[in-house]
């Protein structure tokens, strides 16, 4: 069965002390939009038992603005699901960085996780959450996983791997 994985990122700013890359898997390509709507419904029984205006006032579900019921609530739901976790982190120096620094580290970040996800998984879709300026550093991003794919292709050659990066519309295959 193909798995789903999913990239975000924390931190990315400067007067913040941790940058952190995540990727979640999941088995199966609703698995992610299941376990969403069992959060929502923990979460916000009402908003979830009304059918109308879903989209309009769709409540947050960012997991540090929660209350700890919330939380409780979300981390059971979690963990009666099978996901894996692989994250990468860097602490900021407190010193400023430019854009391009910070999107370098952001970027090996991601090429952390990739590269141990596909030493676990040979059948992965990956989306990656789109930043800001995506559009500036997407082709560039998608080509330094795509080569680090292929080199690890090229050492264990008796693995196959099926990988491709969705932002949204946009799709690039290996």
């Amino acid at each position: 069965m193909t798995n789903y994985g999913y990239i975000d990122e924390s931190g990315t700013k400067d007067d913040q002390e941790v940058m952190t890359v995540a990727l979640i898997i999941l088995e199966g390509r609703f698995r992610a939009n299941n376990i969403h709507k069992q959060v929502l419904a923990s979460v916000y029984p009402k908003h979830a038992a009304n059918k109308h205006d879903k989209e309009q006032n769709r409540p947050s579900l960012h997991y540090a603005h929660m209350k700890k019921e919330h939380m409780r609530s979300c981390g059971k739901i979690l963990a009666k699901n099978n996901i894996d976790c692989f994250a990468s982190c860097i602490y900021h120096d407190g010193s400023e960085k430019s854009h391009a620094d910070r999107h370098r580290i952001y970027s090996k970040l991601v090429a952390n996780c990739v590269f141990q996800a596909i030493e676990v998984f040979d059948d992965l879709i990956i989306s990656i959450a789109q930043q800001g300026n995506w559009q500036t550093y997407r082709v560039d991003l998608v080509n330094s996983l795509q080569l680090l794919i292929s080199n690890v292709s090229q050492r264990g050659a008796y693995k196959k791997r099926n990988l491709s990066f969705n932002q949204r519309q946009n799709q690039v295959s290996n």
